[in-house]
């Protein structure tokens, strides 16, 4: 997620979103329902962020580990 993406969230929405990529990162487990691999691809990843009733979807091919929650 670039800056001009975060910019078009409220500030409770990108608290969200750092807080949820920030659990990724530090957690050693983490649900599915914020993070899961793509079944047929061999690294593209989302991280799911819900706040609200809004679902924002970010997907990357970066993170290496898998989640088992």
């Amino acid at each position: 997620m670039g800056p001009d993406y975060l910019d078009t969230l409220s500030d409770k929405q990108v608290e969200k979103v750092i807080f949820v990529l920030d659990l990724i990162e530090d957690v050693e487990f983490v649900s599915r329902k914020c993070f899961k691999k793509f079944e047929a691809t061999d690294d593209i990843w989302e991280v799911r962020v819900r706040q609200g009733n809004n679902i924002f979807h970010a997907f990357t091919s970066r993170l290496m580990r898998q989640p088992f929650s």
